[in-house]
């Protein structure tokens, strides 16, 4: 935080901004109804939620043109060896799924996301409704511990949710994807289904499940989009690091949502999955996902305070900002940008300041009598 207040003076408003937020009861009245919606929606309200990530989805391609696969790899090759295919994780509600079909004509897509009855979000989109190869899977993603190289006989005695645990491999005869979302975000619906180890890891453990996932099925060369949370945040400036030493990362904050969360996709292009660098980046995340989920007795006390700390990336604060720290400036400068001017222009924002000039201007009516 200190580096980034030093080199990007926009920052500190943006910090300024959301600390006077935290302050304004109307903004809490707005939260606290998105929330509501988010977890107990109507009908209508999926049906809005699902257009709106459409909207997302399709703004994406309109300006990093990341969703058309076809144009980025059948072109690059002399032969077309299989269709080319889009694996959704955490797809629900469909958004962005509906946005690659859209795009690309015959694209194979494969898809997981939580059960709703264990707290996920209704899946909107209608397989039926397209001729494309889908399949959709209910499952919960952190929970697939075959991905993670981790086998049977490894899970502890007494484990809480040893039964829970996947080992098969998701949609067999599928090894490659050109194009991969990783949009999933805990829900607070999910929250009483799981052990109470969960409680205070559950964002980290679903970041790096994603994330080694997408890294054992993207096709080199592929794309992959990944949903994260504040730049200057410790967890999030250490895998925008590990993603850049193996392909080339875009930030986007999509104008169609989001707009005044610190919430944001980083777009990384021309993946290199069996580079020295990327398997050394899955292994570190393994590891952090079976500290995570396997060690279970530790984590009942871990703190927010010290998740925050967590050092994933192996290296020291110093050393990540020397050799990232002016990319991380530059790249996010658009998302922390597009937020200020959103908070600036809130609707609880201007109803605090109307109200602060009334009041300054009752105190100097009141100086002058």
């Amino acid at each position: 935080m200190e580096y980034i207040r030093k080199h990007y003076q926009p920052f500190v408003a943006l910090c300024a901004l959301r600390e006077k937020g935290w302050q304004i009861s109307a903004a809490d009245e707005h939260f606290a109804q998105r929330r509501e919606k988010a977890d107990h929606p109507t009908e209508k309200q999926k049906r809005n939620f699902f257009s709106m990530t459409q909207q997302v989805g399709n703004e994406l391609n309109r300006r990093t043109g990341c969703v058309d696969i076809r144009s980025q790899r059948i072109w690059k090759e002399t032969t077309i060896l299989a269709f080319p295919a889009v694996l959704d994780l955490c797809m629900a509600p469909g958004g962005f799924s509906a946005a690659a079909l859209k795009v690309n004509e015959s694209v194979l897509l494969r898809a997981i996301t939580l059960d709703p009855k264990l707290g996920g979000h209704d899946v909107m989109l209608t397989p039926s409704e397209y001729d494309n190869d889908i399949q959709i899977e209910l499952l919960d993603i952190t929970m697939l511990a075959g991905e993670m190289g981790v086998q049977e006989n490894e899970i502890p005695f007494g484990h809480p949710e040893a039964k829970k645990l996947v080992y098969e491999p998701i949609f067999p005869g599928i090894d490659e994807y050109d194009l991969i979302f990783c949009g999933g975000t805990p829900t607070r619906n999910h929250r009483p289904h799981q052990a109470p180890y969960r409680a205070f890891v559950e964002s980290l453990r679903l970041s790096v499940s994603q994330l080694v996932i997408a890294l054992n099925h993207i096709r080199e060369g592929g794309t992959m989009v990944v949903l994260m949370h504040r730049p200057e945040a410790w967890i999030t400036c250490q895998l925008m690091y590990m993603l850049s030493k193996f392909s080339s990362i875009r930030p986007f904050k999509p104008r169609a949502a989001h707009k005044t969360n610190s919430s944001f996709y980083l777009v990384a292009t021309e993946v290199k999955p069996h580079s020295p660098e990327a398997e050394d980046v899955v292994r570190r995340w393994k590891a952090t996902w079976r500290r995570l989920t396997l060690n279970t007795e530790g984590l009942h006390d871990i703190t927010i305070a010290e998740l925050d700390d967590t050092n994933i990336a192996g290296e020291p604060v110093e050393e990540v900002l020397r050799k990232f720290g002016a990319q991380l400036v530059n790249k996010s400068r658009t998302v922390w940008l597009e937020q200020l001017e959103a908070l600036k222009n809130a609707s609880w924002m201007q109803e605090a300041q109307t109200t602060e000039a009334e009041g300054s201007g009752s105190k100097k009516e009141q100086v002058t009598e």
